[in-house]
Order: C-alpha cells, then structure tokens, then sequence
C-alpha cells in the first residue's frame, strides 16, 4: 500500500465493502490514520450510495433497548425475501433510546426519559458521540449534513411555558387538556454543530406547531410539516426558516 499512489490507494479503499475497511484499521497505524481521512469517508460513501441502496433500518417497537435491526433488500426485484440483520448498541449511556433521524448512515439517537441525551451513532463501525447536555427539551429534532461548511448540525425546536408570550394557542393534547383551557407557550429554536460543544439560541421559531416529527433532508435543507398544509424548511447553511409552496394537487381546504 505505501508504493501507491494516493489517490490509488484512495480510490482503492473506498470501493471495500464497510466491514472490510473497518477490519482493515487494524493492520496498523498508518492505515487506521488514512480510513479515517475525510477524504476517504465521503468517497466511500459516494460509492455506498450509488452501487449498494438496499440497507433499510426497521423500527423495532416504539423504544429500542441495545439493538438496532437492518433489512438487507435484494437488487433482484423478483426476490422477496429480506435479510434481517441484528447490531447491538455500544452506548452505555442509552440503555433504551429512540431514533430520531439518520443522515449519511449516521443516526440520531435520543435517550428515554427522564434524561432524554442525545448521541450520534455509527452502526457499522460502532463509534458514537455523546452531544452536550440541553437545560430544554426539544418538541421537535432534526439532524443533517451541511454542505458548505461540510458539518454536521442538530436543530431543535423547544415548546415550553411562557412567561412572556411569543403566541398563545388552544392545545388540546390527547384529551388530556378541556377544549376550552388556554394554554401559553413560547417556542425557541437552538442549533447544534456537531463539532463544536454548544447549543446556539437561533431565536423565536417564525410558525405555528409542527404537526410531524419526522423531517426530511433535501439539497442541505430539512423539512417538515407545519399546520395545516404547509410545509416549512430550515437551510443548514443560513440557518434560516422558510416556507415552501405547496403543490397544486393539494386543495387549500384540506
């Protein structure tokens, strides 16, 4: 390996299968120093992405203790069966968790209550990192990749009591709340980079409630659902909120 060229040996690498390039870290130091490149990473998973799609992750039940479970789908689309593959989770400090989002083959992981810490996990290679500790609690997570400063980013929309009001909104939730109780929330929006130890205040979040939880990751922008119809995005380079027109076949009374 050491009379290759680089980009050789680059190009080399990035075309093993995930569990041989994480078994070829072992061979010695200089090895494990040039896998871990970034240079590296991004080209293996270009080559991941394009030739091998067919890793799906399945939720086990509502909370997942110490396992995580993948479908291996076949490229044959006559073939119906599905491999299911079981890896076991290498954080102490989750001993039950929830997934909250993945990105890049990378997940973000939120602990059960009452701690509800957040880490992000590989689950090939098993490395994780434990993100610093929130004094709020999120309503809503998202986790994606910035493609400008090549980062990753967590960003989190609060729901708390208020003492000065951003809104007040009638919430009923679950039947628990009458219909006819007034409830007062402020809503604040905090980002993460990963590579850094502190959540930033990003400010008043400029919608009403999200309505999903779930986000999606498009061209370095995560989107969700807000109220009714509407669909929100926030770009992970100016970390900004902006609402995204919504499509014809939609009717505005629905």
């Amino acid at each position: 390996m050491d009379r290759l060229p680089q980009e050789v040996a680059l190009e080399i690498l990035s075309r093993l299968p995930l569990l041989s390039l994480v078994q070829s870290k072992s061979v010695c130091r200089a090895w494990r120093t040039f896998i871990q490149d970034q240079l590296l990473v991004n080209k293996h998973f270009k080559h991941m992405v394009e030739n091998d799609p067919s890793f799906i992750l399945q939720i086990m039940g509502h909370c997942i203790q110490k396992q995580l479970y993948f479908g291996d789908l076949s490229s044959d689309p006559n073939d119906e069966n599905v491999m299911m593959i079981a890896k076991k989770l290498t954080i102490p400090a989750l001993l039950s968790f929830h997934l909250v989002s993945s990105c890049n083959g990378l997940l973000l992981l939120s602990a059960t209550h009452p701690s509800f810490d957040l880490c992000i996990y590989n689950p090939f290679t098993r490395d994780y990192v434990e993100l610093p500790k929130r004094s709020h609690h999120a309503g809503v997570l998202g986790f994606g990749f910035d493609p400008t400063t090549k980062k990753y980013k967590v960003v989190e929309i609060s729901y708390k009591r208020a003492t000065h009001l951003y809104f007040r909104r009638r919430v009923v939730r679950f039947g628990m709340r009458p219909a006819s109780q007034t409830a007062a929330y402020s809503v604040e929006v905090h980002m993460l980079t990963v590579s850094s130890n502190t959540w930033r205040n990003l400010g008043s979040f400029p919608f009403r409630f999200v309505f999903q939880k779930s986000q999606v990751l498009v061209n370095g922008k995560l989107h969700w659902r807000a109220t009714t119809n509407l669909i929100m995005s926030f770009d992970l380079a100016t970390e900004q909120f902006k609402e995204v027109p919504r499509p014809d076949f939609i009717a505005s009374n629905r």
